[in-house]
């Protein structure tokens, strides 16, 4: 039959990442010692998301790297690790790389994994695998293909 069953399930992977991040941009923690119409996001948005909506994906990432320089603190770390990690993930991004998009989460993974970030990174670490999986599916099928012909 057709050839495209694997792209079904692309999008369904990339769906399901998209779920991800949303339900992850939503968590918010309720700090008490401040007043109650005032509540803090459980991590600062996104380092560079400006320049990600503006589709200056290199930009964003270099804004990560220089603050990660800076940074020592582990919960900022894991903070700029997932950024990175997304940022390299990201299908709107000209330079997208898998791997090291896998890696940065990771690092997050094996840094912070008290964070609550580590979670969604082992997360994200599992859906880039399935998209490996399924691009050598691809490239199996393609062969045999050529081999039938």
């Amino acid at each position: 039959m057709g050839g495209t069953g694997t792209g079904a399930w692309k999008q369904v992977l990339l769906l399901i990442a998209g779920m991800i991040v949303l339900a992850g941009c939503s968590s918010i923690v309720i700090d008490r010692s401040v007043p109650e119409k005032e509540v803090r996001p459980l991590v600062h948005p996104t380092i560079g998301f400006d320049e990600m909506v503006r589709g200056e994906f290199q930009a964003a990432i270099q804004k990560n790297l220089d603050l990660l320089k800076e940074s020592r603190e582990n919960t900022t770390l894991a903070e700029i690790y997932f950024n990175l990690g997304l940022l390299h993930a990201h299908p709107g991004n000209p330079g997208r790389n898998l791997e090291k998009a896998k890696r940065y989460f990771q690092l997050v993974i094996t840094e912070s994994p008290d964070n609550p970030l580590a979670g969604e990174a082992r997360i994200w670490v599992g859906i880039l695998k399935l998209i490996e999986e399924t691009k050598q599916v691809d490239i199996d099928i393609e062969k045999k293909k050529e081999l039938l012909k």
